[in-house]
């Protein structure tokens, strides 16, 4: 990762470790998503992990799955624009915004 090419190098494994490790789910099936500087794995999970850390673990298995965003290195830096993107998701989707699903 550089200046010059600051997309993420992450494999889909590594997603998968991630997603176990962060938030306590085990990936059933994870795919790359189309993204710009950043990587983006939509991702389905089949049960919590057994050892997740009911700290980080999610309340609930979603049935329509899951985005793991992998932000740059240049963007990373800035953390309230990804708060400010959360809001506005939340606010959107509180409005009955409809998106696309996998």
């Amino acid at each position: 990762m550089n200046v010059r090419n600051p997309r993420p190098q992450v494999s889909l494994e590594k997603a998968a470790e991630l997603i176990r490790t962060l938030y306590g789910l085990r990936v059933s099936h994870v795919k790359s998503l189309v993204g710009y500087d950043d990587l983006n794995f939509f991702f389905t999970a089949a049960a919590a992990a057994a050892a997740a850390d009911s700290a980080t673990s999610v309340g609930g298995i979603g049935k329509n799955g899951y985005v793991l965003k992998v932000t740059n290195s240049q963007d990373s830096k800035q953390p309230g624009q990804f708060l400010a993107q959360g809001r506005v998701m939340t606010h959107l989707a509180k409005e009955g915004m409809r998106y696309a699903t996998f």
